[in-house]
């Protein structure tokens, strides 16, 4: 019964017809302490961020949840407040395919890596926490000022971003010259 199912993909089945009780498509990322995560079938991008139980064990997300690994608190929580921005979710919602949101589609964005220096990406990880725990307390006023917050941080944090690419690219176009 196991090994006539459907749903391995070409590279599977060749590992699936010489161990049938092997358990695939789990690593280190599978047991991260946190975890940003999103629905991989919905009619729109919605983001949170999932951290251990009480007990400090990892939550696993199933098979249809999508998700980026961390370690550590501070840059699970920005992620989750820069994919929260109306601009990011907008363009994610554009790109869907039939109701699908895979990785690729966050791979595309170019979105800046967390930087514990910058105090613009820690009042994102901050607004992003707060924003989980107003939602956790049904406090719809928090919400709505993180929200606010989120989408002014969001036009501060990619102006800042656009700047620095146009920097790099005068600097390559320098250096060819």
């Amino acid at each position: 019964v196991l090994s006539a199912r459907q749903g391995f993909a070409g590279w599977e089945r060749g590992i699936l017809d010489k161990y049938f009780y092997t358990l695939q498509r789990v690593g280190e990322y599978t047991f991260a302490p946190y975890k940003v995560c999103w629905k991989y079938i919905a009619s729109e991008f919605t983001v949170c961020v999932v951290a251990g139980d009480e007990q400090g064990r990892p939550i696993l997300p199933n098979d249809k949840v999508m998700f980026v690994p961390f370690d550590t608190r501070e840059p699970a929580y920005f992620l989750g407040g820069v994919l929260s921005m109306p601009v990011i979710r907008n363009y994610v919602n554009s790109c869907m395919s039939k109701r699908q949101i895979s990785t690729s589609v966050i791979r595309s964005l170019r979105l800046p890596q967390f930087d514990e220096r910058s105090p613009l990406h820690r009042a994102i990880a901050l607004a992003c926490e707060d924003g989980h725990k107003a939602t956790e307390a049904n406090d719809a006023e928090t919400l709505r000022q993180v929200c606010t917050a989120l989408d002014r941080w969001g036009e501060e944090l990619f102006a800042a971003t656009r700047a620095s690419v146009r920097g790099k690219r005068l600097l390559l176009r320098n250096q060819a010259m």
